[in-house]
C-alpha cells in the first residue's frame, strides 16, 4: 500500500512541475455567458417583479375608483364600498399571480418574510422598489 501512494505522490509533484508557470501557463479565467439555469433564475425574478407591480397597480386603481364613487354617493351602504372592493381585489390578485410571485402587495408581507428568514434582503428590496 506504501508503494501505491508514493506512486501518487510522484504523479501528483509531475503534474504540478507540469503546470509550472514557466511550461504551460495556465489559461486566465473568462467570464462564461449565463447558462440556461441562470437565464431561467433571471427570467423567473422579471416575471415576479412584473407580477408584483401589476397586482399594486390593479389594487391602487381599484382603491381609488371606489373612493370616487363612494364620495360620489355618499349613503351608509356605499362606505362599506372602498374596504369591500380592496379586499376582493387584494384576494384577486393574490390568486391569479402569487403563483409567480408570492402575492407580497404590502411590504410589511416581504419584511415578515425577510424576518422568518425565507426571503433574502436583496428580493425584498426589489419587491419593496416595484
Amino acid at each position: 500500500m506504501s508503494k501505491l501512494k508514493e506512486w501518487v505522490v510522484e504523479r501528483k509533484e509531475g503534474i504540478e512541475e507540469f503546470y509550472n508557470e514557466e511550461y504551460m501557463p495556465r489559461k486566465k479565467k473568462v467570464q462564461k455567458p449565463l447558462k440556461k439555469a441562470d437565464k431561467n433564475v433571471v427570467v423567473k425574478l422579471i416575471r415576479a417583479l412584473w407580477a408584483e407591480f401589476y397586482g399594486t397597480t390593479v389594487l391602487i386603481i381599484v382603491l381609488i375608483i371606489s373612493n370616487v364613487v363612494s364620495e360620489l354617493n355618499p349613503t351608509a351602504i356605499l362606505q362599506l364600498q372602498p374596504l369591500l372592493c380592496i379586499g376582493f381585489a387584494l384576494s384577486a390578485m393574490i390568486y391569479s399571480v402569487a403563483q409567480y410571485s408570492g402575492g407580497h402587495y404590502n411590504p410589511a408581507v416581504s419584511w415578515a418574510f425577510f424576518l422568518r428568514g425565507v426571503f433574502p434582503f436583496w428580493k425584498m428590496i426589489l419587491y419593496w422598489i416595484v
